[in-house]
């Protein structure tokens, strides 16, 4: 018999279960989820589970599911075993109109119209036979009743005695009667006298008709109607003894295993019908779920303990008692049956392993040596099918990957663990006991020495630590949670931890160019061993003439909005520190411009001064002044941070482009927030700056 997949959107629901009890009435198996998913199981898996065992998936069409997104992954599924439908493995149903949004190849699949309860009634034959099943009528014993109580013939006495119509007519004055009848039309008279009277008063002549029976013919016909109303209350009595005489069964196989089905037979003509059977197992009823089975002789049902979600804490071996009936008929007399049960025994043959490792089962009995997928309890956690079977000419082989089976942090922990084993909807064999011993994830640094804009390049160097996860990173005594991302490689996982992203999180003091700290470890686990890594700054401080290209370079850099982040501090010294470059600048700038070699001279002057307690300050080169522009106007109207003086429109640096005759100085223009070259004589503003890893005071 065909399997059936109920594919459906879940706001169609009341639809498809109406559907599937009637699937499921007519002898047909279905998987539907609400019915065909046991509690506490991986819904995910049983889907994908119960679309691989389907031959048919009948699907439920409708807005709603057209738009749904598990109905396309159930679709996908289904396709692959029969991409353009020459297996008529999927058989819509139009639920309701939904012909603009029905996906593309199902529009060449044929469907059927249910949209209406008279298109469903008229189509459900037809749905029921090609699916593989027979319909059943509950009315049908019923209109057998009606059928046999309108052969039966209505007697009504008066009836038969209205046949003998008798008109008698007699006047005062006279001795006239006029006798004539005809019995039951056959022209047949009978024996009469003919007397005509005549009314003297109206002169009119009045002919009445009577037939006169002899006394011998009136016996006669009254002992026939007797008789045949005897006989028909015999069988009327007779039908109605039919009626009350209770339907008889009789259980065939009165021992069983919990893994065999109870055969039911009918012991009479009144039980001899392909109907479903209601079914009471120790006070627990089943409706409808004794099935119906072909048989030469009288009908015979099956009824199968095995998957019935209500049993478990009742299906103890030994005696127990069982009740049958129709639908709407008294259950029959209590049958005893015997359950023998016998669990099934494994091995574990690896019992001391790792939590990713994959633990090897073998069957122990023959109870075990079965083909299928086991369900596993791992500390009294079921993982529905996760002991994968494998081929083995001796006794059966199961192997169940821990990695897969996404344990608990608890269940993970080192030491004992219990475990044990069952096939679906069968019993648990006995208990038995594993050692988890896990090393710890081992981590390796690849790039030491990092400028501060690249990023920390870390790699898994044991199985333990290669997982697709993110890392907490600790740099410097500070954690970064789950900040360290996953790259994609080809061997070992490998991780990415960028401080520049991490920079408002960041204390000052961490980012000072050296050596630094940093550890690593996945959210839950203890932190790696201690690993040093050098940090340096990437903004070029040395004075540089360019050529023509390198400043086609830069000036390309800024026209593209290439900005280089900044976190700045205002030191309320006159200076404002950016930690993010490392680099301590004016935060005002000369008071009137100059020409260029003017502000050589006026740098020269703040370090004889030591403005704010230094004599390291420099004209910036144009990497440094690039990286203070910024993407948008401030209120005064400059591409700068508003924490600087709005006064320096134009600022000199210290870098120039090479010519072929000459050379021209390049400054930085914070109104248009570009930058140019000019020459020596122009007069625009300084800002100095000084690295901060220059500590000269």
């Amino acid at each position: 018999m065909s399997k059936i997949f109920l594919s459906y959107s879940r706001k169609d629901e009341p639809f498809v279960e109406e559907l599937y009890k009637r699937l499921t009435r007519d002898g047909i198996d279905c998987f539907f989820d609400k019915e065909s998913i046991l509690w506490g199981t991986n819904w995910v898996l049983e889907l994908e589970k119960g679309i691989d065992e389907a031959d048919i998936l009948v699907l439920i069409l409708s807005p709603d599911f057209c738009a749904s997104e598990w109905t396309r992954i159930e679709l996908s599924s289904a396709r692959l075993k029969d991409p353009i439908g020459l297996k008529r493995r999927i058989r819509p149903l139009i639920l309701k109109p939904c012909d603009n949004d029905i996906p593309p190849f199902l529009r060449s699949i044929q469907s059927m119209n249910v949209s209406t309860h008279k298109l469903f009634e008229k189509n459900y034959p037809k749905i029921c036979e090609d699916l593989g099943g027979t319909v059943t009528l509950p009315e049908e014993i019923l209109d057998q009743k009606k059928h046999l109580q309108s052969q039966t013939p209505d007697i009504d006495p008066c009836s038969v005695l209205n046949n003998f119509h008798e008109v008698f007519s007699q006047n005062s004055h006279g001795k006239s009667l006029s006798i004539n009848h005809n019995l039951y039309n056959d022209k047949k008279k009978l024996r009469s006298d003919s007397i005509t009277y005549l009314d003297t008063k109206s002169g009119n002549k009045i002919s009445k008709l009577l037939t006169i029976f002899s006394f011998e013919s009136l016996i006669s016909r009254m002992k026939l109607i007797i008789n045949s109303a005897i006989t028909i209350g015999i069988i009327v009595a007779l039908f109605s003894w039919y009626l009350t005489i209770p339907p008889a069964f009789v259980i065939k196989n009165q021992t069983i295993k919990y893994h065999e089905p109870i055969i039911i037979k009918a012991d009479n003509s009144k039980a001899d019908k392909p109907r479903l059977l209601n079914v009471m197992f120790d006070e627990m009823l089943f409706e409808e779920q004794a099935f119906p089975i072909d048989s030469n002789e009288l009908q015979a049902w099956h009824f199968s303990l095995k998957g019935k979600k209500k049993l478990p804490d009742m299906l103890k071996p030994g005696k127990h008692q069982i009740k049958v009936g129709f639908p709407g008929d008294k259950l029959s007399e209590a049958f005893a049956i015997e359950l023998i049960i016998t669990s099934p025994q494994f091995i574990i043959l690896n019992p001391n392993l790792s939590n990713d490792a994959i633990m090897i089962v073998k069957a122990d009995n023959d109870d075990a040596n079965i083909n299928k997928k086991l369900h596993v309890e791992f500390d009294n956690i079921l993982f529905p099918e996760s002991g994968l079977p494998v081929d083995n000419k001796n006794r059966q082989l199961w192997h169940c990957n821990f990695k897969n089976m996404r344990l608990t942090k608890e269940m993970k922990k080192n030491g004992k663990h219990k475990i044990r084993f069952r096939f679906s909807a069968g019993i648990f064999s006995k208990e038995h006991t594993i050692v988890l011993l896990n090393p710890s994830p081992a981590f390796v640094i690849k790039n030491q020495t990092i400028k501060f804009n690249e990023p920390i390049i870390i790699k898994a160097d044991n199985s333990k630590a290669n997982k697709p996860r993110c890392l907490n990173v600790m740099f410097d005594e500070m954690l970064f949670e789950e900040q360290a991302f996953p790259i994609e490689s080809k061997g070992l996982q490998v991780w990415h931890f960028l401080l520049k992203d991490q920079k408002k999180n960041l204390l000052a003091d961490i980012l000072k160019p050296g050596k630094h700290r940093i550890k690593v470890g996945f959210p839950g686990d203890k932190l790696s061993e201690t690993f040093v890594i050098v940090l340096k700054y990437y903004l070029r401080h040395q004075p540089k003439t360019l050529t023509a290209l390198e400043f086609a370079v830069a000036d390309s850099i800024v026209w593209s909005k290439k900005f280089i982040d900044n976190d700045y501090v205002n030191n309320g010294d006159g200076t404002v520190t950016d930690r993010l470059n490392g680099l301590m600048w004016q935060q005002g700038g000369s008071e009137n411009e100059m020409d260029f070699s003017d502000s050589k001279t006026y740098i020269l002057r703040l370090n004889r001064n030591k403005f704010s307690g230094y004599s390291d300050w420099r004209l910036p080169t144009i990497d440094e002044l690039h990286s203070l522009l910024e993407r948008n106007l401030n209120r005064k109207g400059l591409y700068i941070d508003p924490i600087f003086s709005h006064k320096q429109i134009r600022c000199w640096s210290a870098d120039a482009e090479s010519l072929r005759m000459d050379s021209r100085p390049i400054y930085v223009n914070f109104k248009n927030g570009l930058i140019n070259k000019y020459f020596f004589t122009n007069s625009y503003y300084v800002r100095a700056v000084r690295s901060l890893s220059d500590n000269n005071r």
